[in-house]
């Protein structure tokens, strides 16, 4: 059979695959309780702590070193916290979004059942799509229970069960999402103010940490048991 000259072709180098939030996150924790226990150990452990200082990790360099930890670990718990508020708005803002839109629904189509005319659908909001976006679907529900509670469209309306109590009790809905956004927004930009404050809290713990593991390493060179307690 004759010799093929064609060339390989070179496979595409494979896609990184994006790290989940909570697999950073996880990774963050691990490195703040890591961090701990070395420099806690170091400054507790007199054999380690002489072999450091010689290398300008003394007392107050670790202490500066456990500062950072510190503020590490408070920035890593308020951003869990302001993550769980934030998750909490969002269920509430969905929770009352979902009633408010089952219930336009049933009237819109109490009123297409009522009303065949293109135009009479569309001052009703009758017809076309609901808006996905929620601030647009709050404000196109609001013109449309006004409009059904107005000539020439209230008596009929109300006779199919869209009077004047159940409009208020709609437009109450509907208030009710517009303040459950509010605060959803209100607590998710906290939570992404949080995210920033820990990472830069934990970038500059991860810069001292970096370091300190190097020399520390070449200071209990021959000393794994040192080392396996510092988890270095």
């Amino acid at each position: 059979m004759p010799e093929s000259n064609s060339t390989p072709s070179t496979p595409k180098p494979a896609r990184k695959s994006r790290i989940k939030r909570s697999a950073q996150d996880q990774q963050i924790a691990n490195e703040i309780s890591t961090a701990e226990q070395a420099i806690t150990g170091a400054m507790e452990q007199t054999d380690v702590l002489a072999r450091l200082k010689p290398r300008s990790y003394d007392e107050k360099e670790l202490k500066k070193g456990l500062s950072l930890q510190e503020a590490a670990q408070e920035a890593f718990n308020t951003r869990q916290q302001r993550a769980g508020t934030a998750a909490q708005a969002k269920q509430m803002r969905d929770t009352a979004e979902k009633t408010a839109r089952e219930q336009f629904s049933d009237y819109r189509q109490t009123c297409q059942a009522n009303y065949l005319r293109r135009d009479d659908r569309k001052a009703l909001g009758a017809s076309g799509r609901v808006p996905t976006d929620i601030e647009k679907f709050i404000t196109t529900a609001r013109a449309a229970y006004t409009a059904a509670g107005q000539v020439p469209y209230g008596d009929t309306l109300a006779v199919y069960g869209y009077d004047e109590e159940k409009l208020k009790e709609a437009f109450v809905g509907l208030a009710s999402v517009a303040e459950a956004e509010g605060e959803y927004r209100a607590r998710a930009g906290e939570a992404k103010g949080a995210t920033k404050d820990r990472d830069t809290a934990h970038r500059e713990m991860k810069k001292w940490f970096g370091k300190f593991k190097k020399i520390a390493k070449l200071a209990l060179k021959g000393q794994p048991g040192l080392r396996e307690m510092l988890k270095i």
